[in-house]
């Protein structure tokens, strides 16, 4: 059987509660509340733009009984990220088992610098020379050898060149 008592709708724009005498502002819950014609009470979600039933202490209290959890006091606070990472930290017991500790595997340079070069090597030149002893490593950004020679503020070729290699060698 349908409601006999017909409701006046609800406003859905916040700057209208103002004008409905059915609206009030809660300061201990920092919202709006809706008194409807059957006396029932309404909050307004901001969030969610929309009114939901207002809960008494009653109902809290029945609640709370019904999802409470056996050892496990609500009024204490739940314990403190921050301050378990820096237990954990000072040798604390941790719930997360450690990965023993490994030493860092140590790099092997894999570039050779070359000195004493004359002014008119190139690096197709050092390529073919050096690609004997080992594969020359490619750049990254382009399909051109890693070789890199090294020139002074004048722009004159300084003699010296680093080549890059792959692998151990």
């Amino acid at each position: 059987m349908a409601n006999s008592v017909t409701r006046k709708a609800f406003p859905g724009d916040p700057d209208t509660f103002n004008d409905d005498e059915r609206i009030s502002f809660s300061k201990t819950s920092d919202t709006h509340i809706l008194e409807a014609e059957d006396g029932t009470e309404w909050e307004w979600l901001a969030r969610a733009e929309k009114w939901i039933p207002a809960m008494n202490e009653d109902e809290m209290e029945q609640q709370r009984q019904i999802y409470k959890v056996d050892g496990v006091d609500e009024n204490e606070p739940a314990i403190d990220l921050r301050k378990r990472k820096a237990q954990d930290d000072e040798g604390g017991k941790g719930s997360k088992k450690q990965k023993p500790e490994q030493p860092a595997k140590e790099r092997k340079n894999t570039a050779v610098y070359v000195t004493s070069l004359p002014e008119n090597v190139g690096t197709e030149e050092l390529h073919d020379v050096f690609s004997k002893y080992g594969v020359i490593a490619e750049s990254l950004d382009s399909d051109e050898p890693r070789i890199k020679l090294y020139y002074n503020d004048d722009g004159k070729f300084k003699g010296e060149a680093l080549i890059g290699a792959y692998g151990a060698g």
